[in-house]
């Protein structure tokens, strides 16, 4: 029953099901990553704590090529070092996501790098 829901367009049953405890992180990937995205579902995604707390799902969505900016920027702006690095690679990211990227994992500071063991 839950699959079929997934595919329900009205916003209502959407932030309904994405609330459901045995709703797991595949289906929402299968709502975060559908094309052409539905809107309606990735706002609620969006404002929804419990999946966006989710490392997956928030890379879905801002790989998304319908996902708007105006969605997709906030979580960017969240990404650690590998997945801002994993948007700067990626070919079909928009080229101002991949800037922003780009600029916010160029302001990082430096990894520092592991200690040897040996002390002098």
């Amino acid at each position: 029953m839950r699959c079929c829901l997934i595919h329900d367009p009205h916003p209502l049953v959407l932030d309904q099901l994405l609330q459901c405890p045995s709703l797991t992180e595949l289906d929402v990937l299968q709502i975060a990553t559908r094309r052409p995205a539905s809107l309606i579902a990735l706002r609620l995604l969006v404002n929804s704590p419990r999946w966006m707390a989710r490392r997956r799902i928030r890379m879905s969505l801002i790989l998304n090529p319908g996902a708007p900016h105006g969605l997709a920027l906030p979580l960017v702006t969240t990404c650690l070092r590998d997945e801002l690095k994993l948007l700067i690679e990626s070919p079909n990211l928009s080229a101002t996501l991949r800037s922003v990227a780009h600029e916010l994992y160029r302001k990082l500071p430096p990894m520092q790098s592991a200690p040897t063991g040996h002390q002098h």
